[in-house]
């Protein structure tokens, strides 16, 4: 019996974050499921969110998790807000204003969409990822940028230090074939294409939490990030 508690206590914890509209949530699980820490942060004042807003909130809600918590972490997801995106350079610094979730300024670049992606196509609309990705290419001075990035993607970079990686859920608005699990062709051939994301699967795992990061957020060096989802799909699971 004793032998199995201390295998419990020192089983790993899990940390999954919720970027949403108002604010970010941060919950975490233990290797049975069961939720042993909670906590949420509201994006200041009634602004549109900004970058520096989820980082802030990344950060912070990271490093309010109790030393019991974030000691014995193992690994950290992020749910965001399908189809906010932006631009950022090597640094992963952002290189454009981000364009969120329900952004509808792409109206020419979706109808431009429409004449060359399959009829109905979700990119066709103005909200879409890929129709904003055309936007902040033609609006956008990218010369000094080098990945183009959704909400969730930038922050688990963030913690990994390696960016120009995303999943498949949050890539879905932006063109990506999930059941070829490719670029299509008629994406690869937009200008500027090469800054779109290589994609993976959701939870597939990104690699470990920086050695900076770990040090500044107190964690785990071992501890490793996972590809996330959108909010939606993790609203439904």
């Amino acid at each position: 019996m004793a032998a199995a508690l201390a295998s419990e206590q020192a089983s790993p914890l899990m940390l999954g974050l919720d970027f949403g509209t108002s604010g970010a949530r941060a919950c975490v699980i233990d290797a049975s499921g069961q939720v042993v820490y909670r906590d949420s942060v509201v994006f200041p004042g009634d602004a549109p969110q900004t970058p520096q807003d989820w980082r802030g909130a990344l950060h912070g809600l990271i490093h309010n998790l109790p030393d019991t918590c974030a000691a014995r972490l193992g690994g950290i997801a992020i749910a965001a807000t399908s189809a906010t995106v932006l631009l950022c350079d090597e640094a992963l610094e952002p290189t454009s204003p981000a364009l969120l979730y329900d952004d509808s300024r792409a109206r020419v670049e979706a109808e431009q969409l429409r004449q060359h992606a399959p009829p109905g196509h979700i990119t066709g609309s103005p909200t879409s990822g890929l129709a904003k990705f055309l936007w902040l290419s033609t609006h956008v001075d990218i010369a000094e940028s080098q990945y183009f990035m959704h909400q969730a993607d930038w922050l688990a970079a963030l913690l990994t230090g390696r960016g120009g990686v995303s999943d498949y859920h949050n890539a879905l608005k932006t063109g990506y074939d999930v059941e070829n699990l490719c670029w299509p062709q008629w994406v690869s051939q937009l200008p500027h294409a090469h800054l779109l994301p290589n994609v993976v699967a959701p939870g597939a795992v990104l690699g470990p939490v920086s050695p900076a990061i770990a040090a500044h957020l107190n964690l785990d060096p071992a501890c490793v990030v996972h590809a996330g989802t959108t909010d939606s799909n993790a609203a439904f699971i």
